[in-house]
């Protein structure tokens, strides 16, 4: 019979379960975390998603009016 667990190698810790695992049995994560076969996360597909973009020019453009004050007294007939 077969021993799956081997003596020889150093120890580890891996960062997702915190338990003591063999260094050889820890891969590097995609955020750089080194962690035990059992506990990979693939990383999220909306972190490759990109962004569309918004055109927001108008088709033709041109300068604001003035400003139109009326002066003098306005009384609400004149409205």
């Amino acid at each position: 019979m077969k021993r799956s667990l081997t003596t020889r190698g150093p120890n580890a810790i891996c960062d997702a379960s915190g338990f003591k695992v063999k260094l050889s049995a820890l891969v590097r994560q995609w955020d750089g975390a080194m962690v035990d076969r059992r506990f990979v996360d693939r990383r999220n597909p909306q972190d490759f998603v990109r962004g569309v973009p918004d055109r927001q020019d108008l088709p033709y453009a041109r300068p604001e009016a003035p400003d139109q004050f009326i002066g003098g007294i306005i009384r609400p007939e004149d409205l």
